[in-house]
């Protein structure tokens, strides 16, 4: 059983080996777009996809063959759409396994049209869908990371042996970003998803991607599968065959590693307060047992759909104009400019609560003291203007 720390906020997972069998991969989806090369590209030549796709493998072959490597001939002056000498570069590529973006863009639209009819669909472990779901439920991001195109990704999620989980995983990559053995590209996937390395776990079958998302600073672990090769790794990283060994920390020790301690804190602290405060008590504290209500069901219910940024702010603000309207004007002696100053401090109150709990906000994160800065800050002005109205 894998125990994954309460700061991870993602979870990063591959593909072939780690959510679908490697006998998939090699056993249908290589030899069907093997079989169906030369009738794609006759169906498709002359359409700017296919130049595209030819373009962007003359550049590799060219390169290829600068490097001394016996690739087969791509005569000069031949249009660049011609499919003989397509054909036989992508089938050199194929037989090589070569982790080609070109070719990995060809064999995607080709699995595409096998998943369109009915000939092809997605076979993953009968573990992954209930994971992923589970995660979701637990607000963490679910993320795909595989050598395969974003397009092959999507289809074999979408159309599988379970069901179309698509919905539960936030964001796709593919090596666009960079080789899946090079520390940098798990940088540039953090940056994507907004989150610090270190709140990433990745889940792959290969060591030398592990040993390269480790360098990163995310955490790692590695899936042994049925059919996958034994590889060689530090006996530090853990091993899971199955998602469901994957635990997931409680909700109060994410909320904790969540830096919001400081804020959910001070808004008990403000709505008991305020409870207290005479007059329209529960009118005066609504607002701000209304801001923490709102940001814990953010926090706890999955977030599709999520609470948007403005949804979030115009509802929390509006809260105090729309259910206690009569007895804000009341409390305030009338006076129409007050109810928008404290508007103010609401709001602010409500984006900082927000900023915080949205991963795109990662300064507070990085640097904790900000966070109980910016709480006593607010919970200064809220209690110099909460003396100034009595």
């Amino acid at each position: 059983m894998l125990r994954i720390g309460a700061n991870i906020r993602a979870i990063l997972l591959d593909v072939e080996g780690t959510t679908t069998p490697v006998s998939f991969v090699y056993d249908v989806l290589f030899p069907y777009a093997r079989a169906h090369l030369r009738a794609y590209l006759q169906a498709h030549q002359g359409t700017q996809e296919i130049r595209d796709i030819a373009s962007t493998l003359a550049e590799q072959w060219a390169a290829e063959r600068g490097r001394g490597e016996a690739v087969p001939e791509w005569p000069d002056g031949t249009p660049i759409d011609r499919i003989a000498p397509l054909e036989r570069y992508a089938e050199w590529l194929m037989d090589r396994d070569r982790k080609s973006p070109g070719l990995k863009w060809l064999q995607g639209r080709i699995w595409q049209e096998g998943f369109r009819a009915g000939e092809l669909r997605g076979q993953l472990f009968s573990d992954v869908a209930p994971a992923l779901g589970r995660w979701t439920m637990q607000r963490l991001d679910v993320a795909i990371y595989s050598s395969g195109s974003v397009l092959s990704q999507r289809l074999l999620f979408g159309a599988n042996n379970d069901r179309d989980v698509t919905p539960l995983i936030t964001a796709y990559f593919d090596t666009a970003v960079g080789p899946k053995t090079s520390p940098d590209s798990y940088r540039r996937i953090a940056d994507l998803l907004h989150r610090l390395p270190a709140e990433i776990l990745f889940v792959s079958d290969v060591s030398a991607e592990l040993e390269a998302a480790r360098a990163a600073g995310l955490s790692v672990a590695l899936s042994v599968r049925p059919g996958n090769s034994p590889q060689t790794i530090d006996a530090s990283v853990p091993r899971v065959a199955s998602f469901a060994e994957i635990e997931v920390s409680s909700f109060a020790e994410r909320l904790q590693a969540s830096r919001m301690g400081p804020f959910v804190l001070l808004w008990v602290v403000l709505a008991v307060g305020t409870s207290f405060a005479g007059g329209y008590p529960w009118a005066r504290s609504a607002r701000w047992w209304a801001d923490l209500v709102l940001w814990l069901a953010w926090y706890w219910v999955p977030p599709r759909p999520r609470l948007d940024f403005v949804m979030f702010t115009v509802v929390s603000v509006g809260l105090w104009y729309v259910v206690w309207p009569g007895d804000s004007a009341l409390w305030l002696g009338g006076l129409m400019p007050l109810p928008w100053l404290f508007g103010v401090v609401s709001f602010t109150g409500a984006v900082v609560m927000f900023a915080i709990a949205r991963p795109k906000f990662r300064s507070f994160d990085a640097k904790p003291w900000r966070g109980w800065a910016v709480a006593a800050a607010i919970g200064l002005a809220a209690g110099v203007f909460m003396w100034l109205l009595k």
